[in-house]
């Protein structure tokens, strides 16, 4: 659907649209930075997901409940899962050094 789409700017959101036409890359109208701050905003805030930002740390503490780490791999985002794979691969290859050294 496209189409024309008006918004009213105040005092209070005149200040949050310059400062968005700020960081807007130079190739990207207005319009679309407008809908990736959307976008960014309804994902952040969509109810049930879990992100790694919803950790004070990144992630839940190691111990946590299995539950809890089972509901952050099945949501995350795939860029955040990408970067826990690779941790995982990390610490298991320590994992498996320690291992050697048990035996």
């Amino acid at each position: 659907m496209s189409g024309i789409k008006c918004i009213s700017v105040t005092k209070d959101t005149q200040k949050i649209f310059g400062e968005l036409n700020k960081i807007r890359p130079n190739d990207l109208s207005f319009s679309s930075m407008l809908a990736l701050a959307c976008k960014e905003f309804v994902e952040k805030n969509t109810k049930g997901q879990i992100k790694i930002d919803d950790y004070e740390s990144g992630f839940p503490d190691v111990f946590s409940e299995i539950s809890v780490w089972k509901s952050l791999i099945e949501e995350m985002p795939d860029d955040d899962f990408k970067k826990l794979q690779k941790r995982h691969t990390q610490l298991g290859n320590l994992i498996n050094k320690r291992v050697l050294k048990c035996l």
